[in-house]
């Protein structure tokens, strides 16, 4: 095995900075420079990828490692995920977003029915579910931290849960 997923921890340096969380370089175990991605989802609440600097350290776990796409992760069994839940009323920051208006996400994690995508607007930071079905390119093609542009099409605010797509609408003309 080159790793133990979950439960070695590794010093890593911070080579990418985004919204969606960082691109760390380390070194395996077995000896093996690799890169892989920190979510923002997977960093302690009170840290902000913004907070670090390019070539800072951090100590990262393995959260999985696929054909060589690595996700990374900051937390341990007693660390609170920055990916809070959401109240209804945070949600409400996208009522008045139409269906036909594009907005830039980013993969936040993966799920058996779909991505989840980070939307952040006016500082509110929200999860959505994008549907394999409402996906415009192969899931494959789609990494975790990847920028991605989508629409809201459905929104229940007493629920707390959003939906978008990465397909145009066709009933509409889309901005």
């Amino acid at each position: 095995s080159v790793a133990a997923i979950g439960s070695d921890w590794y010093n890593g340096v911070v080579s990418t900075i985004n919204t969606g969380g960082l691109v760390v370089a380390l070194v395996l175990k077995n000896g093996d420079y690799e890169t892989g991605f920190l979510p923002i989802s997977q960093m302690p609440s009170d840290l902000k990828p913004q907070s670090l600097l390019i070539g800072q350290e951090v100590k990262v776990r393995l959260l999985s490692f696929r054909t060589g796409k690595i996700t990374l992760s900051m937390l341990d069994g007693s660390m609170k995920s920055s990916r809070p839940s959401f109240p209804a009323s945070d949600l409400s920051t996208f009522e008045n977003i139409p269906p036909t208006k594009w907005m830039l996400g980013f993969v936040a994690h993966r799920a058996k029915t779909g991505l989840f995508i980070a939307l952040e607007l006016d500082g509110i930071r929200a999860d959505a579910l994008l549907r394999y079905g409402n996906m415009a390119r192969m899931v494959q093609e789609v990494e975790v931290g990847q920028p991605v542009r989508v629409r809201i099409i459905n929104l229940d605010t007493s629920q707390g849960k959003m939906e978008v797509s990465m397909l145009p609408d066709r009933n509409r003309q889309t901005t």
